[in-house]
């Protein structure tokens, strides 16, 4: 394991977008801890750049049929100016619920939307696709664990053009989040409030709803 230096990413007025990366070489999803994920940066005609991102917060709501909304949020100050604040939330909202051993399911289905919101001072981008996303709740604890894979984003809305953080994207990591609707809710609005309302996106393979 090594810790990388402080990385200005062109195209984002050199904006810092984490205040320090974890570079973990030959490490998969399922060694990573849990609320870090893993963003693999493709360009074309240059080299994969992976950044390992860690969330402080984490949090789910259940939706009719255990389906579930999951937002991880990461608040820190600008490596270049203390300041201004860095916000960093992913949303995840599923829309069918693997059940190893009842439904055929693999990391190249899509089960999940996804919305990763990278912002500094007025200035935001989101980033959105979809994912395999498999979970489990444990109820009496009010209690998710689960894991993302194969989620493949790019570029969808903004407040200001030209931001271009990464080209397009591929995420992974797993996730322990404790039940708080209030506090999820109140993360989803401020995606909302930033961007505007998401965009429909059409999952191109879906299982059965159980």
């Amino acid at each position: 394991m090594s810790i990388l230096p402080i990385v200005i990413l062109p195209g984002f007025q050199k904006i810092c977008l984490f205040a320090a990366l974890l570079v973990v070489f030959n490490a998969g999803c399922h060694s990573m801890p849990y609320n870090r994920v893993e963003v693999i940066d493709h360009r074309p005609n240059e080299p994969e750049v992976h950044h390992f991102e860690d969330f402080d917060e984490s949090y789910y709501r259940v939706r009719d049929g255990g389906l579930v909304d999951v937002v991880l949020r990461r608040q820190t100050a600008s490596a270049t100016d203390q300041t201004q604040k860095i916000v960093q939330i992913i949303v995840l909202r599923s829309f069918w619920k693997p059940h190893p051993g009842r439904t055929f399911a693999e990391a190249s289905m899509i089960s999940a939307n996804l919305c990763y919101l990278i912002m500094k001072g007025d200035a935001a981008v989101s980033y959105e696709g979809g994912g395999f996303f498999q979970y489990s709740e444990n109820k009496r604890k009010g209690m998710i664990t689960g894991r993302l894979e194969g989620a493949d984003l790019q570029l969808i809305r903004g407040t200001a053009t030209g931001l271009d953080i990464f080209g397009k994207a591929s995420i992974a990591g797993r996730v322990r989040a404790r039940r708080h609707d209030r506090r999820t809710t109140r993360i989803i609005n401020e995606v909302d409030q930033i961007l505007g309302p998401p965009p429909t996106i059409q999952p191109v393979h879906r299982g059965p709803d159980y």
